[in-house]
């Protein structure tokens, strides 16, 4: 429409411009009178042209008896610029037929290329163009909430772990999930300093608390005292992430289970609570090109958290255990990216959330190219 719409302003300044033209090289039209002071009409101050040459298109000092517009009697083309004496008055004729004809083609085409041109730099913009439909409507039941699955409230960073929360829910909610990362990153890809920062970030009373951890671990699944696979293939390495991106989180007082009331409203700014956080995490020794020996674990992960000394702190000392026969499970035990439709069949209405960053594609960094893809 655009291009269209351009190509007809500008071939009506064409043809204005040739008008205006037009009218200047003639003033009179063909048959019509010559009026004083008509620099082209005929007569003594007509025989020469404005510029001082001896005026052209004009039949001069012709015989009696012979019509001007006689085409045998004067050479090819004479008609069109003869003058005529019928009423007594000469007048001026045109500018031949020919040329005016060439220019005016000359005109046309120069306007179909303009259009051409403008059609092609603007892309053929006269074509419809759709709107952006934006992201699918949820499932009945999900809603989002204001935590991110990647831990974008933090501020600061102790042992690898995401820290420095505010004393929001979605705080309390990312300071949570990132939690589930400390004992990979402390243990399993240790460093003295960062074992024993994130052992005080956490509230561990003693180093040997998250020493007996590690090494239960690290005998259970087959690593070494630093963490690497005692067997595997080149590039195999320890998997023990979370993927929240995947998951599902609530928050209830810090108080519910004694109270048994876990709709009761939390306080704002909120100093005392307990998250629940559901998602998969990815176990075993492997890489991207080797995820055979791999396993996805679902469990409900409960920590309470109390703000103090300007984050949020992890009450170590309480426990709530959440039976293995409860926990919420896709149809694929395999696939770590379980749908939004399955998500809203198995937590819908229940006060549940989706972290903010949610997904449903394959995780391709982590583990490479999708089985069957």
């Amino acid at each position: 429409m655009t291009a269209t719409v351009i190509a007809a302003v500008f071939a009506g300044l064409v043809v204005s411009a040739y008008g205006r033209h037009d009218a200047r090289r003639r003033h009179l039209r063909p048959g019509s009178p010559a009026q004083p002071g008509d620099r082209r009409a005929v007569g003594p101050a007509g025989d020469r042209d404005g510029r001082g040459w001896p005026a052209r298109g004009r039949a001069r000092h012709q015989p009696d008896g012979l019509e001007p517009s006689d085409p045998t009697q004067h050479g090819k083309g004479n008609a069109a610029m003869a003058t005529t004496t019928q009423t007594g008055q000469e007048t001026v004729a045109g500018p031949p037929k020919r040329r005016r004809g060439g220019l005016l083609l000359a005109l046309l085409a120069l306007v179909v290329a303009f259009v051409v041109a403008v059609t092609v730099l603007t892309g053929g913009d006269d074509k419809p163009t759709t709107a952006d439909p934006g992201p699918a409507p949820l499932p009945k039941g999900l809603a989002v909430g204001d935590a991110t699955a990647t831990f974008d409230l933090a501020t600061r960073e102790v042992g690898g772990v995401p820290r420095g929360f505010p004393q929001t829910l979605a705080g309390a909610v990312e300071a949570s999930a990132a939690s589930l990362e400390a004992t990979r990153t402390a243990g399993y890809e240790p460093a003295a300093p960062d074992r024993a920062a994130v052992q005080k970030e956490f509230g561990y009373d003693k180093a040997s608390d998250i020493d007996e951890v590690i090494a239960a671990a690290q005998a259970r699944d087959g690593l070494d005292g630093n963490g690497q696979p005692l067997d595997g293939e080149p590039g195999d390495r320890f998997y023990n992430e979370c993927l929240p991106q995947y998951g599902m989180y609530r928050t209830m007082r810090g108080d519910a289970l004694q109270t048994n009331n876990s709709d009761a409203p939390i306080p704002t700014p909120p100093t005392d609570v307990w998250v629940l956080t559901w998602a998969p995490c990815i176990e075993g020794i492997g890489s991207p090109t080797h995820i055979d020996n791999l396993r996805v674990k679902w469990n409900v992960y409960p920590l309470r958290w109390k703000w103090a000394a300007n984050d949020w702190r992890l009450a170590v000392d309480d426990k709530w255990e959440w039976p293995e026969k409860d926990v919420p499970t896709p149809k694929d035990l395999l696939r770590p990216n379980v749908s939004l439709q399955e998500r809203a069949d198995l937590f819908g209405d229940g006060g549940w959330l989706l972290f903010k960053g949610y997904s449903e594609a394959w995780p391709t960094d982590l583990l490479g190219k999708e089985p069957g893809a």
